[in-house]
């Protein structure tokens, strides 16, 4: 979003500066017509006289009446002034008019709202629209400009009310990147509900939760123990019903005769049967966003890798990685996958909060 900001902006200067160009080329036109109507010859020095001078010599008159050549001015060009700020001579003409030092626009709107000063600067950078100067803290890759000048490195004078400063605060953003988050998982999850309602047993199959975990993404059934724990044949007669410590086959690393052969308490079945619908759904788009982060994982760590010097190393060494957690590999996946998920909402999240913040909580005063 940035770049396409600044690229914008550097358009709009391209058109502010023909339009300039052109504009004083019709009024020098007007000011001196006699200048076209002028002969070829006066305009042209004869090539013979130049010859017979002697080279590095010229004649006292022409060096009296000599100008400095004036470049003329680059419409690519940052304005200039005189404490080495870029200034572009469209911004104060003969009237003394004022113009924004980003959009070079002299005129004051709705939308770009008033030309103030806000910082030290002076000349054709001096005054700027209130609307542009936020864009650009908004969207500046470089932190401190949003609350410095880059050129004269003046700190903004912030008068901000309080919803600024909620939106600015670090925690605010991050809450507001999980709410987004949730949401998501929220919608894909009903997607995946009514399309392909097979993901959500089959994400808990690879997640290899606890059974006292997973009883509550589990449908209800009117089974003895915990019915989170008879899947693939298991039963509670076939693992419970010689007593503790029942059938040892049925036990490993994740069940127990505990966890399976005693079921749950009365409340926390009054409370799965609440919830186990919205965690169905929110586990089924909470993974698959978490699989599309973890393939954005990947996919960077195989740019940054492939071509480098030791590059091959690299993905040698991460596949290996990846194998070693074997049937484990889905919470490496919901790990990694929603960091990532989360960290790529939150760059998306953060700058918005900020133009928000700019513009609706937040004034920066004018100097003076």
């Amino acid at each position: 979003m940035a770049e396409s900001v600044i690229d914008d902006l550097a358009q709009l200067r391209k058109e502010r500066a023909a339009a300039w160009k052109e504009q004083k080329e019709q009024t020098e036109q007007v000011l001196n017509p006699e200048a076209e109507q002028a002969p070829l010859e006066s305009r042209e020095a004869p090539e013979s006289s130049q010859a017979r001078q002697s080279p590095g010599v010229a004649e006292p008159q022409q060096m009296a009446t000599a100008e400095p050549a004036v470049p003329e001015p680059d419409p690519t060009a940052a304005p200039t002034a005189g404490n080495g700020v870029e200034a572009m001579p469209a911004c104060h003409d003969e009237m003394g008019s004022r113009c924004c030092r980003i959009c070079y626009d002299t005129s004051e709107t709705a939308e770009t709202g008033r030309l103030f000063s806000p910082c030290r600067c002076d000349g054709s950078a001096r005054f700027v629209h209130v609307a542009c100067l936020n864009s650009w803290r908004a969207s500046s890759s470089n932190q401190r400009s949003y609350y410095r000048c880059d050129t004269c490195h003046y700190e903004y004078r912030l008068q901000r009310l309080w919803l600024a400063d909620v939106l600015l605060s670090h925690s605010v953003q991050l809450s507001l990147t999980i709410i987004l988050f949730l949401v998501g998982a929220l919608v894909v999850g009903l997607m995946c509900h009514f399309a392909a309602p097979w993901v959500v047993d089959w994400a808990l199959g690879h997640l290899r939760l606890q059974p006292s975990v997973r009883f509550f993404f589990t449908e209800q059934v009117q089974v003895q123990g915990n019915p989170a724990c008879w899947h693939g044949g298991y039963t509670y007669r076939l693992c419970c019903g010689r007593g503790h410590p029942g059938n040892p086959k049925c036990w490993d690393d994740v069940h127990s005769f505990e966890s399976c052969c005693e079921g749950p308490p009365q409340m926390l079945q009054w409370l799965q049967a609440f919830l186990v619908r919205p965690l169905r759904v929110l586990l089924g788009g909470g993974m698959g966003l978490a699989a599309v982060g973890f393939v954005l994982y990947l996919r960077r760590q195989w740019s940054e890798a492939w071509g480098h010097e030791g590059g091959v190393f690299h993905i040698g060494m991460l596949v290996a990685y990846l194998s070693s957690f074997g049937s484990a590999l889905g919470r490496l996946v919901a790990v990694v996958g929603s960091a990532v998920a989360l960290k790529e909402l939150f760059l998306v999240l953060s700058p918005h909060c900020r133009h928000l913040a700019s513009s609706a909580g937040e004034r920066i005063l004018e100097v003076g």
